[in-house]
């Protein structure tokens, strides 16, 4: 049992290293935000990042959503922006917004922190291995559900190297995730920490 809690804590412990200082600062202060503040924030990011983003969003808020919504930008991006009002309606600004963040953040550090990726690579790459341990056996078992066809040698060493490209993007895509999960942190979370709420209550019933 000492072990277990040993090593959970140490990873809690490498997850939090990777923190970004605003996501511990929004965690701790628990600031109260306006959706306006929000969605003026994500309309100032590069699109790409945006969209990247929206997508992680859009995959938690929107049920049943599919590659072809992922790939209508503008109305992904309004769909997500609806679910949010509709929750800051039903709720609150700060449950709408705390939720989005929440849901953004820890999704893109989940998928970018290395240990995480770091552990599916070691098991991919233990099966890998063991499939060209076991290569005869695998390879015999294969010839038996297809009728007893010659399978080339091409045949498997493209299984291979698929294989092996998977486990090259896996690492290719952390490190991105873990890229935009600190964009989203020095954009997004940094300038609804540095609002002030009323005073942009305020300049809006002004307006």
């Amino acid at each position: 049992m000492k072990n277990n809690t040993v090593c959970e804590k140490t990873i809690k412990d490498a997850i939090v290293s990777y923190m970004n200082p605003y996501h511990v600062k929004y965690i701790k202060e628990y600031p109260y935000n306006s959706i306006y503040k929000l969605f003026q924030s994500l309309d100032s990011l590069e699109e790409e990042k945006l969209y990247e983003i929206m997508g992680i969003a859009g995959s938690f808020y929107i049920k049943g959503i599919n590659k072809t919504l992922f790939n209508d930008k503008d109305k992904l991006f309004t769909q997500v922006k609806s679910k949010c009002i509709e929750i800051a309606k039903t709720t609150s600004e700060l449950v709408a917004i705390n939720a989005f963040v929440s849901v953004v953040a820890n999704g893109l550090l989940c998928v970018g922190n290395p240990l995480n990726v770091n552990e599916k690579i070691i098991e991919n790459k233990n099966m890998l291995e063991n499939m060209k341990y076991n290569e005869k056996e695998i390879i015999g078992k294969v010839k038996q559900t297809n009728g007893n066809k010659t399978i080339s040698d091409d045949n498997i060493k493209h299984v291979y190297n698929m294989f092996q490209e998977s486990i090259d993007k896996m690492k290719i895509n952390q490190e991105k995730n873990l890229d935009l999960y600190n964009y989203f942190c020095n954009n997004v979370i940094k300038d609804l920490l540095n609002e002030n709420y009323l005073q942009t209550k305020k300049e809006l019933q002004d307006d």
